[in-house]
């Protein structure tokens, strides 16, 4: 079960969802907008969806560089 987002701001549970952003990593993301100070904020995830991806990028730039110093 989900919990129900607070503000970033005031802590108020009473916010509402206030369309989209997109971003190259993440693509689109929801935001949401506080009804009680009117501030607009999207969730911050841990950046969790491309993690796997960033691991093998590592490992394989790190083999690459081994191998490139030794070879």
């Amino acid at each position: 079960m989900k919990t129900r987002p607070r503000c970033e701001c005031c802590y108020s549970q009473n916010i509402i969802k206030f369309g989209t952003r997109k971003t190259k990593r993440r693509g689109k993301i929801q935001r949401y907008k506080c009804e009680d100070c009117n501030k607009t904020f999207t969730i911050n995830d841990g950046f969790k969806h491309n993690i796997v991806t960033h691991i093998l990028y590592s490992v394989e730039r790190t083999l690459k560089h081994c191998c490139f110093a030794h070879g």
